[in-house]
C-alpha cells in the first residue's frame, strides 16, 4: 500500500512538473488558436513562463490583422504582483520591451528600440459584478518608464526620430457608465525628449538633400503637468487639456526654398518650401476605399490651455532660398521665443509673447507684444527694435520689389503698431546706415518692372544726412489676407511711397518745387524756388535773403548734396539797365547781350559767395552757365537744382 502511494504521488508530482513545463506551450498554442478565430494571426518562438515569480517572456512576437496592422516584437519582459490579482488588481514590475514594429494600414510604421519601467505600473481593473457600483479603469505609474530609439514614418518619408525619452508620473483614470456619465482622465508630471529629428530629407530634390541634412531637430522637449479631462460623449462637454509648460531647447531649423515649376495638375502645386508641402502631404488624409456613411453625432470640443511656452538653448534658424541665383542664406542664431497664458477657453483674453535672436555677427532683433490666437480674426499688438541687420545678403529680393541691387547697407528699426480684426496699423522707422542701391540693367529688371520706374537710389540719397544715415517712416496698413498684401508689395509700392513723403515734407520748408514729376523723372529736374535778384542789379530782392538762409541751412544739414545754380537774366534786366521803354521790342546788340550774360555770371558768383559766407562748403555750390532770357519782363533770378 505504502508502494502504490509512494508511486501514486510520485507519479502525480512528475505530471504536474510535466504539465507546468508544457504550461508555456499549452498557454502559447491556446493563444494562436483563440486569436485564429477572430481572424489574427499571432506568431510567438518563445514563452515562459515563472509563476513563484510571476515573470513572463516573449520572444518572436508577432500580431496581424485583417486590417493589415502589423506588430512585431523582439522581445518582451514582465513581472507580475501574483496576490492583487486575486482584488482585480495587476501591478507589474521589471517590464522590458526591445525592438517593437508597429505597421499601419496607412503606411506609417512605428519603431521603439526598447522601453523599460522605473517603478511599478498599478492596473486597477473595473469590477464587472452584479451589483458592484466600481466602474471604473485606472492605470497609475509614479515613477515613469525611459524608451530609446523612437521612429514614426510613412512610407519613404521619415516623419519623427527621438533619440531617448522619459515619461514621469502617468494617471490615467477611465469611468464607464452612462453615456453621458463617462469620463477619461490623464495626468502626466513630465515628459522628457532628447535628440529629435522632425521630418528627413528625403522628400527632397536629390541634388538638394545631398548639401543639406536635417530640417527640423531639437536637442531636448520637455512638458510639465500635462492633464486632459473629458466627461460624457454626447458633445455638450468640451474636452479639455491643460498644459503648465512645453520647453524647447536646441531647435535647429533648416527652410528651403525652392522654384515653384509650373504644372497643370491642381492637386500637385508646390509652394516652393519643400518642407511645408511635406507636411501639407501629411496632414492630407488618405481616400478611404469605400465612403464611410456620415454621422450626426456631434463632435466633442477641446479646449487648450498652456500656461508657459519657452524656445531657447541655442535654438537657430536657417533660410536657404534657393529660387534666384546666386541663392540667398539668412540665419537666426540664439533664437528665444517667450508665449504665455495661451487659453482657448477665454479667446478674448491676450497671450503675451517675446521674441530675440541674433543674426550674423553683430544683427540682432527683439519683438514683444500680445496676441489673441483664438479669436476667428487677426487681433495682435507689437512693439520692437532690429539692430545692425546687414543688407547686402538680401539683395535678390531688392531686384524683385524695388528694381535695385543693394551694394552695402545695414538696417536699425523701430517697430509699433496693431492688428485689429484683421486690419493693419503698424509705423517702421527705418534708420539705414551706409546704405546704397545701384540700378539694374534692362535684361535685369523684373518683367513687371516699368520703364518710367522711380529713381530709388535718387531719392534715398536725398535723405542721407551728414553720417551717411537715411530715416525715414514706413507706415504699413491693409487687410493682412488682402490678395496684394505681401512683403514685396511693402518694400515696393509702399517703400517708394514713403520715401516720396519724406522727401516732400523734409524739403517743402527749404523751398523745393516739382517734386512729384522730379522723384518719376530724373533728379536733375529736382529744383528749389529761385533767388531773386533786382531788376538790373546785381544785387538781392528785398526778402531774398530768407531763401538763401534756407538754403544754405539746408546744405550744412545735408552735406553731401550739391546744388547747381543757374543764372538768368531777362528783357526786364536790359530795359532797366538800357532805359528801354516797357514797349519797346528787345532787340539787344552783341554788346548789350555780353552784358546781360556778364550780369549773370555776377550773380551766380554772389550767390555763391553768401552761401559760403554762411559756412557752405564751396564744393556743394556749382555755378552753371548764364542763360539770357529775352521773353522774361521780370526781374532776374538764380534758378537751384538738384
Amino acid at each position: 500500500m505504502y508502494k502504490i502511494l509512494s508511486r501514486t504521488l510520485l507519479t502525480l508530482a512528475i505530471s504536474a512538473l510535466l504539465l507546468i513545463s508544457l504550461l508555456p506551450e499549452l498557454l502559447r498554442w491556446q493563444a494562436i488558436r483563440a486569436l485564429a478565430a477572430q481572424g489574427i494571426e499571432l506568431e510567438i518562438n518563445y514563452l515562459g513562463l515563472a509563476l513563484r515569480k510571476g515573470e513572463v517572456q516573449l520572444d518572436g512576437l508577432r500580431i496581424k490583422d485583417q486590417n493589415q496592422l502589423d506588430v512585431a516584437v523582439s522581445a518582451l519582459t514582465l513581472q507580475l504582483s501574483l496576490l492583487p490579482l486575486l482584488d482585480k488588481e495587476i501591478v507589474v514590475s521589471n517590464f522590458k520591451l526591445r525592438d517593437l514594429t508597429v505597421k499601419l494600414s496607412n503606411n506609417q510604421e512605428l519603431q521603439l528600440g526598447s522601453v523599460e519601467l522605473d517603478g511599478d505600473i498599478t492596473v486597477l481593473l473595473p469590477n464587472t459584478a452584479e451589483g458592484s457600483t466600481q466602474k471604473d479603469l485606472s492605470i497609475e505609474m509614479l515613477e515613469g518608464f525611459i524608451l530609446s530609439e523612437l521612429a514614426l514614418s510613412q512610407g519613404p518619408q521619415s516623419i519623427v526620430q527621438i533619440d531617448a525619452g522619459e515619461i514621469r508620473g502617468l494617471q490615467f483614470r477611465f469611468a464607464n457608465g452612462a453615456e453621458s456619465n463617462k469620463s477619461i482622465s490623464l495626468t502626466l508630471s513630465d515628459i522628457a525628449l532628447n535628440d529629435i529629428s522632425i521630418l528627413g530629407r528625403e522628400h527632397l530634390n536629390p541634388k538638394i538633400a545631398k548639401k543639406f541634412s536635417e530640417h527640423i531637430s531639437l536637442a531636448e522637449l520637455r512638458l510639465n503637468q500635462l492633464a486632459f479631462q473629458q466627461t460624457g460623449t454626447n458633445g455638450n462637454a468640451p474636452s479639455k487639456l491643460s498644459v503648465h509648460s512645453l520647453s524647447i531647447a536646441g531647435l535647429n531649423t533648416l527652410l528651403l526654398k525652392v522654384p515653384v515649376e509650373g504644372s497643370p495638375d491642381q492637386n500637385h502645386r508646390s509652394s516652393g518650401f519643400p518642407l511645408v508641402d511635406a507636411v501639407q502631404e501629411l496632414q492630407t488624409a488618405p481616400k478611404p476605399a469605400q465612403a464611410k456613411q456620415k454621422t450626426n453625432k456631434p463632435q466633442t470640443a477641446l479646449q487648450v490651455s498652456l500656461k508657459e511656452f519657452q524656445i531657447g538653448g541655442g535654438s537657430r534658424f536657417t533660410l536657404i532660398d534657393t529660387s534666384h541665383t546666386p541663392a540667398t542664406t539668412r540665419s537666426f542664431e540664439d533664437i528665444t521665443i517667450q508665449i504665455d497664458n495661451i487659453n482657448q477657453a477665454k479667446p478674448k483674453e491676450p497671450s503675451t509673447f517675446s521674441i530675440s535672436a541674433k543674426t550674423d555677427e553683430y544683427g540682432s532683433l527683439a519683438f514683444q507684444g500680445d496676441i489673441k490666437p483664438f479669436l476667428e480674426t487677426v487681433n495682435a499688438s507689437i512693439t520692437g527694435q532690429v539692430k545692425s541687420l546687414d543688407l547686402s545678403p538680401l539683395s535678390a529680393y531688392a531686384e524683385t520689389s524695388a528694381a535695385h541691387r543693394i551694394k552695402s547697407g545695414h538696417l536699425n528699426a523701430d517697430i509699433k503698431g496693431t492688428v485689429a480684426d484683421n486690419k493693419v496699423d503698424v509705423q517702421v522707422l527705418l534708420d539705414l546706415r551706409k546704405f546704397y542701391l545701384e540700378n539694374l540693367n534692362k535684361q535685369e529688371l523684373p518683367k513687371e518692372t516699368k520703364a518710367s520706374t522711380l529713381p530709388l537710389a535718387t531719392a534715398l540719397n536725398l535723405l542721407r544726412d551728414n553720417d551717411d544715415r537715411i530715416e525715414f517712416k514706413l507706415p504699413i496698413s491693409g487687410d493682412v489676407y488682402a490678395p496684394d498684401f505681401s512683403i514685396q508689395y511693402i518694400l515696393g509700392i509702399v517703400a517708394r511711397k514713403a520715401i516720396t513723403e519724406t522727401v516732400i515734407n523734409y524739403y517743402t520748408p527749404f523751398g523745393l518745387v516739382g517734386v512729384t514729376s522730379a522723384l518719376v523723372s530724373s533728379a536733375t529736374q529736382l529744383q528749389f524756388e529761385p533767388v531773386q535778384f533786382s531788376l538790373g542789379e546785381n544785387s538781392l530782392a528785398n526778402g531774398a535773403d530768407k531763401n538763401v538762409d534756407k538754403l544754405a541751412t539746408l546744405l550744412t544739414k545735408r552735406q553731401k548734396l550739391t546744388l547747381t545754380l543757374c543764372p538768368f537774366t531777362t528783357a526786364g534786366d536790359w530795359r532797366q539797365r538800357y532805359k528801354i521803354r516797357e514797349n519797346a521790342t528787345v532787340a539787344m546788340t552783341p554788346e548789350q547781350f555780353s552784358e546781360m550774360e556778364a550780369l549773370g555770371v555776377e550773380r551766380g558768383a554772389l550767390l555763391k559767395k553768401s552761401l559760403v559766407e554762411k559756412n557752405v562748403s564751396a564744393e556743394q555750390v556749382i555755378v552753371c552757365k548764364a542763360t539770357v532770357n529775352n521773353k522774361e519782363n521780370s526781374a532776374g533770378f538764380v534758378s537751384i537744382e538738384l
